[in-house]
């Protein structure tokens, strides 16, 4: 639909996606490897993708938004909208960020909260859906960081599973509490020779690696931590033995994370 909504956070600015956006927008959608997890059509041609945005104007359930980057790149980058608008519950997704230099610095974390932002505070949302393949790690990853939680299982129009994972207006206040924390599982590799586990900032952990440490030598008894980080996100993974990690949140709620296998770490959100 036509409309107004524009806001900018952290390094993108969403601003509605305009006629002159959809050429390089076709070019982004023909090329299979941005289209990988996005459903299947047939090769677009330009007079295809402008009846798709005159329709789209008519389409009173869907608002679509072009993401500019604003701190490096300083250009259009890519799309997300906002589609069934029913009630106050609506879903996000067809994200597309195109301009591959885009990726590896938030653009798509940032420009998710970012329409969660006007689905919450301008279109009286409170509860936005979406759904991920499992396989989509980075995707998965990103909407875990964004707030949203698995739900359930859906079946898409190819007999698909996709996960379904939603937020709420409930959950706002708890992007850094008890809630946030969670176990990975990061993909095992390897062969007759041995394993191989690889872990990769913003596809197996959700936020890009600053920095690498590790400890040994303790004693089993020993208590390491005892301290909040109030900037810096942790993933902790023991690759041999078993560690204890209990987890409070400064409001009385706490719980204890066992770590005794290499291929799983916990992730510890700020504070």
């Amino acid at each position: 639909m036509q409309h107004n909504y524009e806001i900018s956070y952290k390094n993108v600015h969403l601003r509605p996606l305009a006629e002159c956006d959809i050429e390089i927008l076709r070019n982004w959608r023909n090329n299979p490897s941005n289209s990988q997890y996005l459903s299947k059509k047939p090769q677009i041609t330009h007079e295809m993708q402008l009846e798709w945005y005159k329709k789209y104007l008519e389409d009173k359930n869907e608002i679509l938004f072009a993401i500019e980057e604003n701190r490096f790149l300083n250009r259009f980058v890519g799309a997300l909208g906002l589609y069934d608008l029913t009630g106050d519950e609506c879903f996000y997704g067809k994200i597309l960020l195109g301009d591959n230099e885009s990726h590896g610095i938030r653009v798509g974390l940032n420009a998710t909260i970012a329409a969660l932002k006007i689905a919450l505070s301008e279109l009286n949302i409170k509860k936005v859906s979406v759904y991920v393949y499992p396989e989509n790690r980075p995707s998965r990853t990103m909407c875990e960081q964004a707030g949203f939680r698995v739900k359930g299982f859906h079946i898409d129009s190819t007999g698909k599973e996709e996960l379904l994972m939603q937020y709420s207006l409930e959950g706002d206040n708890d992007m850094h509490n008890m809630n946030k924390v969670q176990m990975l599982e990061f993909p095992q590799k390897g062969d007759e020779r041995g394993h191989l586990v690889i872990v990769e900032g913003y596809k197996d952990i959700p936020f890009e690696i600053k920095r690498v440490f590790y400890i040994y030598g303790s004693d089993s008894n020993v208590i390491r931590g005892n301290h909040a980080n109030r900037d810096s996100e942790f993933v902790l993974i023991n690759v041999a033995g078993t560690s204890k990690v209990k987890v409070k949140d400064g409001e009385g709620n706490e719980a204890i994370y066992c770590l005794n296998r290499p291929h799983t770490g916990i992730y510890l959100p700020t504070m």
